[in-house]
């Protein structure tokens, strides 16, 4: 009896489009990854910014207090108006400094730093 061997060409062909499509599952999944990678660091490199700029608005209002002896916290102000603002640090770099009203302390400060679409805050109490 004769055996059909006109098929073998056809079964690598198949074999073959199956380990390409792996391939590719295996490369796009790859990209994917390491382009959620590259989005993670930079919201963490603008938060990083923005916690900076923030902690430069709370050593301006400290300064502000030790050099030029500047009282912000006898004014009734309210906490949606800010006292002291940078809004040019650098690029899409800024801090504001707010007084927040707590009868327990006179000095109490909120300094927002924003970069780009992120913000951090800092507070000090004196």
């Amino acid at each position: 009896m004769k055996k059909n061997r006109n098929n073998k060409p056809a079964n690598a062909m198949i074999f073959t489009m199956f380990i390409l499509a792996g391939m590719l599952i295996v490369a796009i999944s790859g990209a994917y990854l390491i382009s959620v990678g590259i989005t993670a660091a930079g919201v963490q490199m603008q938060s990083t910014r923005a916690y900076f700029a923030a902690e430069s608005g709370s050593e301006r209002i400290l300064w502000e207090f030790r050099k030029n002896g500047a009282d912000y916290g006898t004014a009734d102000m309210g906490t949606g108006v800010p006292i002291l603002e940078d809004l040019n640090l650098g690029e899409n770099l800024s801090f504001q400094v707010f007084h927040n009203i707590d009868p327990n302390t006179l000095h109490n400060y909120r300094s927002v730093g924003s970069s780009g679409a992120v913000k951090r805050s800092v507070e000090i109490s004196f």
